[in-house]
């Protein structure tokens, strides 16, 4: 069984979104920063936490800039497993801030040895903003990326991996689990969800 030492939480904070003209993570989202979510879960099932992000951040937790110029989450993943001092990691971006511990607990109790461990929910889509890597991964993704492959998805299918199926059978399940936010469109439509 893994312990919560045995695991690093990384958030994915990036840096200035398009759509939005700011950074994500600062966004207020239902009271509290877009950034404060994955902190929070993170907080109560990892030893450590780290964030990626380009731009400073308000928070007491590292923060490692992308150590490749290449605008792709794989890259920002990447930087931060050279940082981890842990054998897994939980990988989540800033913006899915409906995603829930007892989703974590499960993909952890899945951990498997060398394996990429990805949610998988409606019609076997795969969500590799919200999974566990190993840190060993920095190798395949460094590979990836030289050969300008910076596809999560086709990348985790390239990799060891394991899935774990989402449902609505689960107690923790909702519509919006893997909502993210991307604009101030969804910023309205997730408001009450």
């Amino acid at each position: 069984m893994i312990s919560k030492t045995d695991i690093t939480g990384i958030i994915l904070a990036g840096g200035k979104s398009r759509r939005l003209g700011m950074n994500k993570a600062l966004l207020t989202f239902k009271g509290k920063k877009l950034i404060d979510y994955p902190v929070c879960l993170l907080e109560k099932c990892c030893s450590h936490v780290i964030i990626s992000s380009n731009q400073p951040l308000p928070l007491h937790y590292p923060v490692f800039a992308d150590v490749i110029h290449e605008n792709s989450p794989m890259v920002g993943i990447y930087s931060c497993l050279l940082q981890s001092k842990t054998p897994y990691n939980v990988v989540l971006s800033c913006d899915m801030p409906f995603l829930k511990e007892e989703l974590i607990a499960c993909l952890m109790a899945r951990i498997e040895r060398n394996k990429i461990i990805v949610p998988v929910h409606h019609a076997e889509l795969m969500e590799p903003l919200c999974a566990i890597y190993p840190t060993h991964s920095a190798k395949s993704l460094l590979e990836s990326m030289q050969k300008k492959q910076f596809t999560l998805h086709d990348y985790i299918l390239s990799q060891p991996h394991s899935v774990v199926f989402i449902s609505e059978k689960m107690k923790f399940w909702s519509e919006s689990l893997f909502a993210n936010i991307n604009s101030p469109g969804d910023i309205e439509k997730f408001q009450h969800a």
